[in-house]
């Protein structure tokens, strides 16, 4: 299928790199390119050894933004599949993507479910998966695994390269401004690897997605738009009331405000459990996913706070 290409970004993905090339032999592209940003992994020799034509991003500075920037200005194809190195593609919902592509002129991105293929794994990848699995209305923008026209890219001129996280978002909104539209399939397209076993790397994750919020607000303010504006001022308040309402209980050492406190916050945990479990998740990453949803608003405050108060640009690693 020459019309296709396969761009793959990756920075140490070593360890899962090899079964993401595997996953999208059944497609045979026309082409398939691996962007690195600057692995110190095998990364690249697992990639050559793919037969993917290999570009590295000359740096300093490593996005995703970039890396798929540069695979997608290098690709012949006008259909480019962007395939993170932790996730494997299904592809028939490629194909099936592709086949919407070819109907609909002016659907510039078809993207599927990407759910943890190890959600079993740890607590942190369970309650990722129910995070992706959450299906959200009315939402007009993709993750980074997805099939994209590639006129569509060089419409907008593709990522946002001052972003280091939420790109994605980003960019389809400037595409749904352009009247492109895009298509989200309810099948699985990518089974993706999170990685995820200590709370540190949730805590950092998470401070880089307030990060995330933070940036994309700012770009979309400039665009006079209000992506992730009302999102990002929620979680501003929900953790200023959290921190708060701790503060003064502890201060006031009162056990009726103590365990009043405690209820509020056990019903806020059972409400959004509830909902969990009623969307076929386990009790337990039901009740994980419920404190998850509301402790989730502290490290994502601060990192919009590191973003506002250090104007950081810095890519915060979490693995």
């Amino acid at each position: 299928m020459k019309e296709l290409s396969i761009v793959i970004i990756g920075r140490n993905e070593a360890d899962r790199l090899e079964n993401c090339f595997k996953s999208v032999i059944p497609l045979e592209a026309g082409e398939c390119i691996y962007v690195d940003s600057d692995s110190k992994d095998n990364s690249v020799e697992i990639a050559k050894k793919a037969g993917a034509k290999v570009i590295a991003v000359p740096g300093p500075k490593f996005s995703a933004a970039i890396a798929r920037n540069i695979g997608w200005k290098a690709a012949k194809g006008e259909w480019i599949l962007f395939v993170d190195g932790d996730s494997e593609i299904v592809p028939e919902t490629v194909l099936s993507s592709i086949d919407i592509l070819k109907a609909e002129e002016k659907i510039a991105i078809v993207y599927g479910e990407t759910r943890e293929r190890y959600p079993d794994r740890s607590y942190y990848q369970g309650v990722a998966d129910l995070d992706n699995a959450q299906n959200i209305k009315g939402i007009e923008y993709c993750g980074g695994n997805a099939l994209i026209r590639k006129t569509a890219l060089q419409t907008v001129s593709g990522y946002d390269e001052y972003l280091y996280a939420g790109e994605e978002p980003e960019m389809c909104q400037r595409m749904v401004m352009k009247e492109w539209k895009i298509r989200k399939l309810p099948e699985v397209m990518a089974w993706h690897d999170l990685e995820m076993d200590s709370f540190k790397q949730y805590w950092l994750r998470n401070v880089r997605t307030g990060m995330a919020y933070a940036a994309v607000a700012a770009r979309s303010k400039e665009l006079g738009t209000d992506l992730w504006t009302r999102t990002a001022l929620k979680n501003i308040i929900k953790a200023a009331i959290f921190v708060t309402a701790t503060l003064i209980i502890f201060i006031s050492r009162s056990p009726f405000w103590l365990i009043l406190w405690l209820l509020c916050i056990i019903a806020l945990v059972s409400r959004t459990s509830l909902r969990a479990l009623s969307q076929g998740a386990s009790l337990k990453n039901s009740i994980l996913y419920g404190i998850h949803s509301h402790f989730i608003h502290l490290p994502m405050a601060y990192g919009q706070m590191k973003y506002y108060w250090k104007s950081l640009q810095e890519p915060i690693e979490y693995k």
